[in-house]
């Protein structure tokens, strides 16, 4: 054992300079860090401070963490109990949950007792008790039925580990803790340790403090690093430390005392000192803003994207992937979003997490397979299963023909049956049948009826074995029978398939399968029949269950909770979603804290600290117990302080301040501003804290926020001429008419306004009238004019005033009220005729939007060096665009799918050759002093860098829309921002008598919504709008509003039908969904020819009865008659 100086207890402030401070006095020691990450981010500082490259830590310094210590432990013995795999783990608990179900003793929790979130909060909520080896009875009281019903499942489980005679694995750290302080020897393949470094040891685990307390008496030089304040207003917070520290002076630690390097920014001292701190904190104020930065945005995307553009700054400014970490307090759909934006900007992120098994796409084969019996023969299943990637069977039916399965997908489609394997299989039999006589006697080029029936005859003779092969490979496993012959059958379903059960990540399934049925074994319960059903309801909840593997990111910035990355010192660190109850968590805050429970209170068993003969006078009869009474005595501060005991919001203020201290250069705090739908949010607890101890001068220098999305017209200022209008209508909705009477003074709205108030006058006497004709047969509830009370306010409510129209909603409803209702009232979907090899316009088309924006974007934010037109740019990078858009998808699992996808590349690349001629001329006529500068603009959305929603009308009768525009090309005039707007058509583009009719709003819709998402200041002016047809002319203009050409602005013709008779169009379309107004009236005669609805449609019966619609909204004049047919 030691000497008294070879045990050193390093404490200081967050922030202090530990490892520098340590390596000066001991030199090169070995390390235990609290978690692998902070374990890695050590040993890589180690490794490029001595100069070793390669190896993750030096030749000198070792470092390891906690998990390490038990698994070198484990591999050391073979005697050690059986551990239990997550998999075990888990069938042990639901054991548990059921014996105590069945025993009655669940009745608050009986009918969410079988669910994956119950069996989790259950795991999490006991492993503490387990890593403890607290017995069931020895637990404390509980404090109410949820609680009482825990204990009597940690009691089942006991019992049930017992029956085992194995140990999960916090059960595993307290038994090799317990080993290790009765052998005190630390793992063979640590080799011989002298010198050994404890960086924040998690002091309220037991099997840490076990061991330490053997690392004590068998380590020559033993040290610790623990952050202490020591400053009496921080008692609360240095509770749990204060603790442990007194627990190792009792053991004769010298204590040394550390404080933060002088080269720490300001403002990341000032934080650090300031927070938290009760009574009188002596005049603590965050008064420097070096190396602290406040940011906000809307929720989701919002704070994604502002996570991706710090990360994106640091590393373009030189800063190593490893030396930024982005913290969460914890795991939820915001950090997800997060995460996949990052990714999606192409920055090396990582989570320390893989993928889970369930998604690989062979599980997902296996998986559809074993559902398939289950949900009787379910044809989209089917078809799915068929299509699969990783799908192999060595069957000579399948090797019949290069597309055998995706044939027999294609005919399952074909027959038109849902489900049921017999009627499926006659389905085919009948697909298969002979043409008959009269097709096949007709003489000269096929007709299209007969090469319908070849095709199905082609399909069916080659659907009919292979489905036949599938269902009595299916037929033979779907049978009833123990856990251990379902595993087999499963294993001979995956091998039938062609799928190897031993391969992963299919053998992690099965080794977890046989993990769970060898506890069923252990309790009796292996011989239990199991049906199919059951059966595969069980192995969807294990991968349901099943955590994902370990995929640690070297090289990549990390994003973890900040429980992950206790321990982590990184240059620049993020602290994102700051949201209310966030931080504190809700958990730690009031009635919902859970208590302490007093673990860390107990003795050890054999603490024999008293009999320490080098411990410090007068410490030697202190026994752990007394720490709760008796006095703190800091060699720094003689001053004495009463130690406060633990509590759930202690430690979250803890942990805030470990964030803080592990920040060496700049610390960021990201929280939301405002949710999806613009509702502001309030800041987390300690944001507000810090908030509040900002000094003025700093407040405003380093809080940012966004709130360009927050919707809420009244509160925000008019961004446009547009929107002074609206909101000054809504003011006169609510009896508020002053700003209306002071803009309807004003030359620059008076006309506008004019005619808004025309519009209204008309829409008053229209509704007003009973009727302008006589009408002798009117349309009826057949032909969608709803009169029923009740639906047509439900109408009126599901598409009220806050709903968000999209522009092509509004020319559906203009084409024909009734296509409306089925696709968006009643949302049919129209079936899908498409073959599988027939191309895929809607797809192929969003591709070649996606490789535009994406070489737009980068010519705009890396423009072409000098003596390069952006012309000659685009020419140069478009092929390079279109394929980089197609790589960023992920491969098409099947052989036709690659095949598709390489003759979609090539159809590309000549669309992108054809669009650099089309943007060449562009540039020389119509783009001439344009550039385009934004791309998927979208507005009305409610996500972070997105327009407010275009709004017209007013009170009840206001219409909201959304949309995104293709591109927006602007130029800067003396008279404001020029705009242009483009919406790119990979078809036909839609004419001036199309918008005459209103079947081509869009545009001009997206003109007006621009005007307003730009700021006010430069004044936005629209030029025009048009679209670039990409397989055609390129651009035309649609509407027109001036003239650009060498800098020079000319007003342009006025344009029909004008933003005022559409935006009374939009209006009165509005108006009739809402009173439930949705006739058979399409705009055009041969509708019949490509409408989805036409099966469903009654146009022939309203054509032959010529009934009118006298109240159809129309953009003609008030005064001109409309048309006198139903059309």
């Amino acid at each position: 054992m030691g000497k008294a100086a070879d045990r050193r207890l390093w404490t200081g402030p967050v922030g202090s300079s530990w490892a520098d401070r340590v390596r000066g006095q001991w030199g090169a020691s070995t390390w235990v860090m609290p978690t692998p990450l902070a374990r890695d981010r050590l040993a890589r500082r180690l490794s490029l401070a001595s100069g070793t490259i390669g190896p993750s830590r030096s030749e000198s310094d070792r470092v390891y963490c906690w998990d390490d210590l038990w698994r070198s432990l484990r591999a050391d013995r073979l005697d050690g109990p059986l551990v239990l795999s997550p998999a075990g783990t888990r069938a042990a608990l639901v054991e548990a949950i059921d014996r105590a179900r069945r025993e009655g003793e669940l009745t608050v929790s009986a009918s969410v007792a079988g669910s994956s979130g119950f069996r989790r909060r259950v795991a999490r909520r006991i492993a503490p008790w387990m890593s403890a080896g607290r017995a069931p009875d020895d637990l404390p009281a509980p404090t109410g039925a949820v609680e009482l019903e825990l204990h009597r499942i940690y009691r089942r489980y006991n019992e049930v580990l017992a029956r085992l005679g194995a140990v999960d694995a916090p059960g595993l750290e307290a038994y090799y803790a317990s080993l290790y302080r009765l052998t005190r020897e630390l793992p063979r393949s640590w080799g011989r340790v002298d010198r050994l470094v404890l960086v924040e040891p998690p002091a309220e685990d037991r099997p840490v403090r076990l061991a330490i307390d053997a690392m004590r008496h068998s380590i020559r030089q033993l040290g610790v690093v623990l952050t202490f304040d020591g400053d009496p207003s921080r008692a609360e917070v240095d509770a749990t430390a204060a603790r442990f520290r007194e627990r190792l002076l009792s053991w004769g630690f010298l204590e040394e005392r550390i404080e933060p390097p002088e080269d720490r920014p300001a403002g990341l001292l000032a934080i650090g000192q300031a927070l938290f701190r009760e009574g009188d904190p002596g005049g603590y104020r965050i008064d420097r803003s070096e190396g602290i930065a406040l940011r906000g945005a809307s929720t989701g995307e919002g704070l994604a994207r502002l996570a991706a553009v710090w990360a994106r700054r640091l590393l373009d400014e030189g800063e190593a992937p490893e030396e930024l970490i982005i913290l969460v307090r914890s795991w939820d759909e915001q950090s997800r979003i997060a995460l996949d934006q990052l990714r999606t900007w192409g920055l090396p992120v990582g989570n320390g997490k893989g993928r889970g098994i369930a998604s690989d796409a062979a599980v997902q084969a296996l998986r559809l397979a074993m559902t398939i019996p289950v949900e009787d023969w379910d044809t989209d299943l089917l078809g799915r299963l068929l299509r699969n990637g990783r799908l192999r069977p060595d069957w000579n039916e399948a090797a019949a023909h290069p597309m055998a399965l995706a044939a027999t997908a294609a005919a399952l489609r074909e027959t038109r049956v849902f489900r049921g394997r017999d009627a499926i299989a006659e389905a085919i039999d009948r697909m298969g049948g002979d043409p008959s006589p009269e097709a096949e006697q007709s003489g000269g080029k096929p007709d299209y009826l007969r090469r319908y029936r070849q095709r199905r005859s082609w399909l069916a003779g080659i659907a009919g074995p292979v489905f036949g092969r599938l269902s009595a490979l299916i037929d033979a496993v779907a049978q009833q029978g123990p856990w251990a012959s379902q595993v087999d059958r499963l294993s001979r379903l995956a091998t039938g398939l062609g799928l190897d059960p031993n391969e992963e990540p299919l053998g992690l399934l099965f080794a977890a399968l046989d993990d769970h049925g060898l506890v069923l074994d252990g309790v009796g319960r292996g011989g239990e029949p199991w049906t199919w059903a059951a059966f595969v309801a069980e192995v969807e909840a294990i991968l349901r269950d099943l955590p994902a593997p370990e995929a640690p990111g070297s090289g990549a910035l990390r994003m973890a909770t900040v429980d992950e990355a206790a321990g982590v010192v990184s240059r620049h660190v993020l602290l994102t979603n700051l949201a209310e109850g966030a931080f504190p968590d809700r958990s730690a805050v009031g009635p919902a804290a859970e208590p302490d429970d007093g673990s860390h209170d107990e003795p050890e068993p054999g603490d024999d600290s008293s009999t320490e003969p080098d411990a410090e006078p007068g410490r030697a009869e202190l026994g752990v117990r007394d720490l709760r009474i008796g006095p703190l005595r800091l060699p720094f501060d003689p001053a004495p302080t009463a130690p406060s005991r633990p509590t759930p919001f202690g430690r979250e203020m803890a942990r805030f301040l470990r964030v803080i201290g592990s920040a060496e250069r700049s610390l960021t705090l990201a929280y939301p501003t405002a949710d999806e739908k613009g509702v502001a949010l309030s800041d987390s607890g300690f944001l507000a804290e810090v908030k509040a101890l900002l000094t003025p001068d700093v407040d405003r220098e380093i809080v940012r926020e966004d709130r360009s999305l927050d919707p809420a017209l009244r509160e925000t200022t008019p961004q446009s001429p547009l929107e002074h209008r609206v909101r000054a209508m809504a003011r006169a909705a609510i009896e508020d008419p002053s700003i209306l009477s002071s803009l309807a003074r004003s030359p620059e709205h008076r006309s506008a306004l004019l005619a808004s108030a025309s519009a209204l006058l008309v829409n008053e006497r229209r509704a007003r009238a009973a009727s302008w004709r006589r009408v002798r047969q009117p349309l009826s509830r057949y032909e969608g004019v709803l009169r029923d009370p009740a639906i047509v306010s439900r109408l009126a409510s599901d598409f009220g005033p806050e709903y968000a129209f999209s522009a092509s909603q509004l020319e559906s409803m203009a084409f024909c009220p009734f296509q409306f209702f089925l696709r968006y009232v009643l949302r049919l979907d129209p079936i899908e005729e498409r073959d599988e090899l027939e191309e895929d316009r809607t797809l192929g088309g969003s591709r070649m939007h996606a490789a535009l924006e994406s070489l737009h974007i980068a010519l705009r934010d890396d423009p072409p060096g000098d003596g390069i037109s952006l012309d000659e740019a685009v020419a140069d990078r478009i092929e390079l665009a279109v394929r980089d858009q197609l790589e960023r998808e992920a491969e098409p699992p099947s052989d036709v799918g690659r095949a598709l996808r390489a003759i979609e590349a090539e159809r590309m690349v000549r669309v992108g050759k054809t669009y650099a001629d089309q943007f060449r001329r562009y540039a020389e006529s119509h783009g001439l002093g344009l550039r385009p500068a934004h791309f998927e603009f979208q507005f009305g959305s409610g996500n972070e860098g997105t327009g407010p929603a275009l709004v017209i009308g007013e009170g009840q009768g206001q219409v909201r829309l959304q949309g995104m525009i293709d591109r927006i090309d602007v130029a800067h005039h003396p008279s404001g921002l020029l705009f242009r707007v483009i919406d790119y058509k990979t078809g036909s583009t839609p004419s001036r008598t199309k918008l005459q009719k209103g079947l081509a709003l869009q545009l001009p819709l997206y003109a007006m919504a621009v005007e307003r998402a730009f700021p006010p200041e430069p004044a936005p002016r629209a030029l025009d709008a048009g679209y670039w047809a990409l397989r055609g002319k390129g651009y035309t203009p649609l509407v027109t509003m001036a003239e650009y050409r060498d800098g020079d602005l000319r007003p342009g013709k006025v344009w029909e039908p004008g933003p005022e008779k559409i935006v009374g169009f939009v209006l009165d379309l509005v108006d009739r969904l809402r009173r439930g107004m949705l006739p058979v009236h399409p705009a055009e005669p041969d509708c019949d020819r490509t409408c989805d609805y036409r099966t469903v449609c009654r146009i022939h019966q309203v054509r032959q009865a010529r009934k009118p619609w006298p109240e159809a909204p129309t953009m003609s004049d008030p005064d001109q008659p409309g048309e006198e047919d139903g059309r």
